[in-house]
């Protein structure tokens, strides 16, 4: 969920909402279903390493609400070098986005197009495990905002067609070893109660439900987006949270909440909480601090 001005949110959507003006990535790696054009080809950025031997997956999953944005965000063309750097596999992927119109101005892409097509993006590239020497017992996840509710839902959610898709064309299952989140919400419901007005229109655009749609009246369809809803059935993946405790649109206590749902099931999670901190967590914002803790997260527990 991209941090704006409210007073410069339509103008953002309009600006950023528009296809034409989101980088693509240099990798096509699928064509998505589209009800209205047929299909819609995905991309994604990818680094390899040069040293030998098996090699850590790392996936980065961009923010913007589920509606905008793109893999270039969060300057996760660099993350990735860096990743590489350190001798991860490492992709940043594009995903189906709700803004755009179908049918009736309703949502052309809503949920759970975009758990599809994120999870379709770790079955690709593990095609090319042999090629690309990637160790599937070592694949992480992260994600900011949106992105960081992606790379829970790739972590914990089950193994159906529903999350998966049965279009993707990949057969090759997987098991995520690690997972963080940048402000990435585990449950939407106490979420659009805390948030800011604008993101409230972004997560029921997302659900393909009516603007202004609260969670007691469509609680089948937020839970059905939600991590939480999946933690009794989920692996026991090890999770970072990281929150900045002036984040005004996805607040602290979305992530405590998680947090505690998953203490309550002796799941391994950690929250990172960082003062004065709003939800960009990036640069002098936070970003030095989550990105540290995003690599120690992952070298504790990628690399052998």
């Amino acid at each position: 969920m991209t941090r704006a001005v409210p007073g410069l949110v339509a103008a953002a959507v309009l600006l950023l909402g528009a296809a034409s003006c989101r980088p693509k990535g240099a990798l096509t790696w699928v064509d998505a279903p589209d009800p209205i054009d047929g299909t819609y080809p995905l991309t994604m950025d990818l680094a390899t390493p040069s040293r030998d031997g098996l090699r850590p997956l790392l996936v980065f999953i961009h923010g913007g609400g589920w509606n905008i944005g793109s893999l270039a965000d969060h300057h996760y063309l660099e993350k990735i070098e860096a990743a590489a750097a350190r001798g991860y596999v490492a992709a940043t992927v594009e995903y189906r986005l709700a803004d755009l119109d179908g049918v009736g101005g309703r949502p052309r892409f809503p949920w759970p197009a975009q758990s599809q097509d994120t999870r379709c993006a770790i079955r690709s590239l593990l095609s090319r495990r042999d090629e690309l020497h990637i160790d599937p017992a070592r694949i992480g996840t992260v994600g900011h905002s949106a992105g960081g509710h992606l790379a829970l839902m790739a972590a914990l959610g089950p193994r159906d067609e529903h999350l998966d898709g049965a279009w993707c064309p990949f057969d090759e299952d997987f098991a995520v070893a690690a997972v963080v989140s940048y402000a990435g919400p585990g449950d939407l419901r106490p979420l659009y109660g805390a948030t800011e007005g604008w993101v409230q229109g972004f997560i029921t655009r997302f659900l393909d439900l009516p603007r202004g749609t609260a969670p007691e009246e469509a609680p089948e369809r937020y839970l059905d987006a939600s991590p939480v809803h999946f933690l009794d059935g989920a692996p026991d993946v090890p999770v970072l949270l990281i929150q900045g405790l002036a984040d005004t649109i996805a607040p602290p206590l979305v992530n405590r909440g998680f947090r505690d749902e998953l203490q309550a099931r002796d799941r391994a999670v950690e929250l990172l909480e960082l003062p004065g901190v709003t939800h960009t967590l990036d640069g002098d914002d936070g970003g030095e601090e989550a990105d540290a803790a995003m690599w120690a997260w992952f070298e504790a527990r990628l690399t052998p």
